[in-house]
């Protein structure tokens, strides 16, 4: 619904910030609503980018991808 809302207010990118650390083999994502987001349970990092970039290409979202730090800690 979130990207529902952000196409319905006109915008047309989403930048989003990882980490390496987030797409490391083996880590469990955290922090993620599955009550919401059922899809995405039981998935990795990488493999949620990858839902995330799909379902912007399905409503004509561009998407930056900004490594924006080596580890999650900051």
């Amino acid at each position: 619904s979130m990207l529902d809302q952000i196409q319905g207010l006109g915008y047309n990118c989403l930048r989003v910030p990882f980490s390496n650390e987030a797409l490391q083999a083996g880590k469990t994502p955290t922090g993620i609503d599955f009550h919401q987001n059922p899809d995405l349970e039981g998935k990795s990092g990488l493999q949620i980018m990858d839902v995330l970039i799909a379902k912007c290409g399905k409503r004509n979202i561009k998407v930056i991808l900004d490594r924006h730090r080596p580890e999650s800690s900051g």
